[in-house]
């Protein structure tokens, strides 16, 4: 339950940094942008789980 809490709160927080930290003149964020983050905290999530496991 609060893995699911951390990864949706770190998923909302990137994606929205992402949106909100585009310069003037920039292109709009891709919806590549928002696959490439969720693969990120993916990433992030299980490397987590493993490091926790192994102690």
């Amino acid at each position: 339950m609060i893995m699911k809490l951390s990864i949706t709160i770190f998923l909302l927080t990137g994606l929205s940094l992402a949106v909100l930290g585009q310069g003037p003149g920039a292109p709009p964020a891709t919806p590549i942008d928002g696959g490439l983050l969720v693969l990120l905290a993916s990433g992030a999530a299980l490397g987590i789980r493993r490091i926790i496991k192994s102690r």
